[in-house]
């Protein structure tokens, strides 16, 4: 199965919510070695994420990122804001590949999950 390491970030983000609660050994096992797979190549996306940000934000002159018009957008040095997306997208392209059974409703019957965290693991189910 192959996913995009931004929904392999959602994904880590829902194995959080759900790793402490009940469920069938074999769904905690997918989740378990899907989240250790995952979680290796969102740290990966994380670092470089971060490298771009470093590169192409404008900073004060304390070195603090400047922020667009008091919005939480960092604010990109000017003449490189189309480096800087591409950059940015190619990040956004990169996709890693789980070696796991996709996780279905039955499979998630017995546990307790909100909306958000369900949409979270969409990516991963059949």
């Amino acid at each position: 199965m192959e996913l995009k390491i931004t929904e392999g970030k959602e994904f880590v983000e829902a194995y959080e919510v759900l790793k402490n609660k009940q469920m069938p050994i074999k769904v905690a096992y997918n989740l378990a070695r899907a989240q250790k797979k995952v979680r290796e190549d969102v740290e990966f996306y994380t670092n470089k994420f971060q490298e771009v940000i470093n590169e192409y934000a404008e900073t004060d002159e304390n070195g603090n990122f400047v922020y667009t018009d008091g919005s939480q957008f960092i604010k990109v040095k000017e003449g490189l804001e189309e480096e800087c997306q591409t950059k940015i997208a190619e990040l956004e392209e990169l996709t890693t590949e789980l070696d796991i059974e996709p996780l279905t409703l039955d499979d998630l019957g017995s546990i307790d999950i909100d909306p958000d965290t369900m949409r979270r693991l969409l990516p991963i189910m059949a």
